[in-house]
């Protein structure tokens, strides 16, 4: 076994260092990433199924109004990507022939809250239930965010996955991995 303390000295052995900059360089050259490996389906709340490179945190809980909302997500710190897995409970149910605007609004609400843009890209159907795809794009310090997203309305509760980078940083495509992994968004 490799140890880099000296057992004679509190120094560092000097061999080390060496080692750990050939280790991080052979990580970095290879594109180590937690997004890069196999992506995996977590079961959050024993609602919804979404895509992750590794186990999701719980991000936040709110409760108002008579609705709740949960997050879950996972930062890969070396891609500069992020990984989030929504779903709110609304304390009604919207009619047949107003989903499609309810689901817009919840677009143009995200948009408000990061101060962005957003844009459906397209509307979809998940198992019957309907959904739009939709990219929102926000600036936090100056730096620019683009977040990639789907949002299903089922039995009176928005889901959403969505992956997000920083472009010209993330080392990732957060549009690539939202495209290769989008179909493996379920909701029960």
């Amino acid at each position: 076994m490799l140890s880099c303390i000296d057992r004679r000295t509190p120094h560092t052995r000097p061999d080390c260092s060496v080692l750990v900059v050939l280790l991080l360089l052979g990580a970095i050259i290879n594109g180590y990433s937690h997004a890069a490996q196999a992506m995996e389906n977590y079961h959050l709340d024993g609602r919804f199924w979404a895509p992750f490179p590794g186990t999701p945190a719980l991000a936040g809980e709110i409760e108002q109004q008579g609705g709740r909302t949960k997050s879950y997500e996972f930062i890969d710190e070396e891609a500069m990507i992020v990984f989030n897995a929504t779903y709110t409970v609304l304390p009604g149910r919207f009619a047949p022939d107003q989903v499609q605007s309810a689901l817009h609004y919840y677009v143009q609400g995200q948009a408000r809250v990061q101060k962005g843009v957003a844009k459906v890209t397209k509307s979809i159907e998940l198992a019957g239930s309907p959904g739009v795809e939709f990219v929102l794009t926000y600036s936090i310090q100056g730096i620019e965010f683009k977040k990639y997203a789907i949002v299903v309305y089922a039995g009176a509760c928005f889901y959403s996955w969505a992956v997000q980078d920083i472009p010209g940083h993330s080392t990732i495509s957060a549009y690539d991995l939202f495209r290769a992994h989008v179909a493996r968004f379920r909701v029960d």
